[in-house]
């Protein structure tokens, strides 16, 4: 459409920042080689990093698996 811009290649190399504004799909795994920043809560599946929970039988055991 007309509103739309199309890069078939390879590969594309980007050098220097690059700021999105909207939703960015990926289809494919994503390789980062430094720290990525969420200034919000990120999810996992169903698990939420800022408010899954896990349980222990008791104080210095092994915890469970994250718990949504």
């Amino acid at each position: 459409t007309e509103d739309t811009v199309d890069v078939v290649a390879p590969t594309v190399n980007i050098t220097g920042n690059v700021n999105i504004t909207g939703d960015v799909t990926i289809s494919g795994k994503l390789v980062v080689q430094g720290i990525i920043k969420s200034f919000t809560d990120v999810i996992a599946k169903v698990i939420s990093l800022f408010g899954h929970t896990h349980t222990s039988s008791a104080p210095g055991n092994p915890t469970s698996a994250p718990l949504p």
